[in-house]
């Protein structure tokens, strides 16, 4: 298929949909006939005398958009399983060309952009998930990740992290800990607030409606895949009533000048310099990259260390954290405590990373380029192909992470790859224990690192406040698998594909409060 194979699908099938209408349902059926005759003979024939990766059986005209749909995670693993490191997807006329061979990551992340590009994979994308028109995003994307990069590296992060440590001690303090709770909905209550004032400013906060908006990102938030899907954004009424909402308040908040000064995103929009009529989309951006992988990050975090036998585990991140306690300036070490990437506490989120990592990356073939991988002929990826790895289902790659790659180990040494740990290998932000996790190369997550120190942050204070936390009920209840082989957690979503899996249930813990 060419790169545009997608549009003329569409194209073809309101051709389809026209004869129909105009009463041709003879010259319809024999189109329709036609259209599938040229997608099955297009998916047999490939590119003659080049070994192409196996492409998946799937659905006329769908492929396998279904499947994806409703197994995500699991339908990559079971096609990881039989057809291989590489194989092809058809969704809805789109060759979706998967890399989980560890040999194809560098290829896949520091290729040249005429060979694989992120720009086309992700322009549709931030059109129709934040509104943002790719002729607006696509020339500011480069100069939006330096500008974070610049306010978001290690050394600037006490700056941010201490405001955000007395707005978490305040939610805490109104909202404490006690009795029986869902952990992932008091993780999200008390971070959204924080997280927002610390961002925005608490000016910004001060002049909206704090509950409102954040039941209005939540909707966001759980419509975010199916917007970026093919279905029509015209049939997700919810999902646009909430992004229509929070562009509003954005909007509101521009002209009334309440973001705060010297905060995160008002350096960002100084900096970028949008088109007034975007600037209120890019903030839409930035309040999910900031908030989305946040609470489910959090909330892992905290329920692996309450499972029994990580109780080791626990004891060393709950040393480390009244440590801080006794120290002259408690908030400071607490600070200093989240920024020290050695520190268990992080070693503990990291691990966590690993296991509920994103289930997709992508990038568009922007040439045909040939994938050579060792003992093997060399295999073609068309140009004009989405080309997908799954951090999710490689972190569990014994060639990556050894023989133990489904259990829970924060002790673990970084990901391997060609024989050496990635920590030290060419792939830019690829590497440690968590692995492909932030993405690698140029277009890596600019909020590594405070995306770490603020999870340890949240994590050591609630664990502080509440050092009787534990979980309420230690049956098995749901299928074990990757890091909780007991099923005493909620499962994991494997439905998401994007960003930081989360639970399928509430996880109701119990505490007895005390102050921190």
């Amino acid at each position: 298929m060419k790169s545009n194979s997608f549009q003329s699908w569409r194209m073809f099938l309101l051709t389809v949909w026209l004869e129909v209408e105009q009463g041709g349902c003879i010259a319809a059926l024999a189109c329709l006939l036609l259209g599938l005759a040229v997608a099955w003979t297009s998916r047999l024939r490939g590119s003659p005398g080049l070994p192409q990766p196996p492409i998946i059986p799937g659905l006329p005209l769908l492929g396998s958009v279904l499947a994806l749909g409703r197994r995500g995670s699991k339908f990559i693993a079971a096609c990881h399983a039989q057809y291989g490191d590489v194989f092809t997807l058809r969704v809805l006329g789109q060759k979706m060309t998967w890399l989980l061979a560890p040999e194809a990551y560098a290829p896949f992340f520091t290729a040249p952009e005429e060979q694989i590009s992120f720009g086309p994979a992700v322009q549709q994308f931030t059109d129709r998930v934040f509104g943002l028109p790719p002729q607006h995003f696509v020339g500011k994307h480069g100069l939006m990740l330096r500008t974070l990069r610049w306010q978001l590296v290690p050394g600037t992060l006490p700056n941010i992290l201490h405001p955000l440590h007395s707005f978490l001690r305040r939610e805490l303090e109104v909202n404490p800990l006690r009795g029986r709770v869902d952990l992932c909905k008091y993780i999200q209550d008390i971070t959204f607030r924080s997280s927002v004032s610390t961002f925005f400013g608490s000016s910004f906060l001060e002049e909206v409606d704090v509950a409102s908006l954040l039941q209005s990102f939540q909707t966001f938030e759980s419509g975010f895949e199916m917007a970026a899907s093919p279905v029509p954004l015209c049939l997700q009424w919810p999902f646009l009533r909430a992004r229509s909402r929070l562009v509003e308040t954005f909007r509101q908040a521009l002209l009334r000048d309440s973001i705060g000064k010297g905060t995160v995103v008002k350096r960002l929009i100084d900096d970028v310099q949008l088109p007034d009529s975007c600037t209120p989309n890019m903030m839409l951006c930035f309040m999910w990259a900031s908030q989305a992988n946040a609470t489910p990050t959090a909330f892992w975090t905290l329920a692996f260390l309450l499972l029994p036998e990580n109780a080791a585990y626990r004891g060393r991140v709950e040393a480390e954290l009244q440590a801080t306690r006794s120290s002259t300036d408690p908030a400071a070490s607490l600070v200093d405590l989240a920024c020290s990437r050695s520190s268990a506490l992080n070693k503990c989120i990291a691990e966590t990373i690993r296991l509920r990592a994103p289930s997709i990356d992508v990038r568009i073939a922007a040439s045909d380029v040939m994938l050579r991988l060792p003992g093997r002929e060399g295999l073609l990826l068309e140009k004009g192909s989405v080309l997908a790895t799954s951090p999710f289902e490689s972190h569990s790659d014994e060639r990556l992470f050894g023989p133990d790659a489904r259990h829970y180990n924060p002790d673990r040494e970084g990901m391997l790859l060609c024989g050496k740990t990635a920590l030290h290998s060419s792939i830019l932000g690829v590497g440690g224990v968590a692995g492909l996790a932030f993405g690698g190369g140029k277009y890596r997550c600019p909020g590594r690192y405070f995306a770490e120190a603020e999870v340890a942050l949240v994590v050591g204070m609630i664990l502080l406040s509440c050092p009787t936390l534990a979980l309420d009920d230690l049956q098995q209840q749901w299928e074990g698998g990757v890091g909780d082989p007991h099923g005493c957690l909620p499962a994991p979503d494997f439905q998401k594909l994007l960003g930081i899996k989360v639970p399928v249930a509430p996880c109701w813990v119990s505490a007895k409060e005390k102050g921190c």
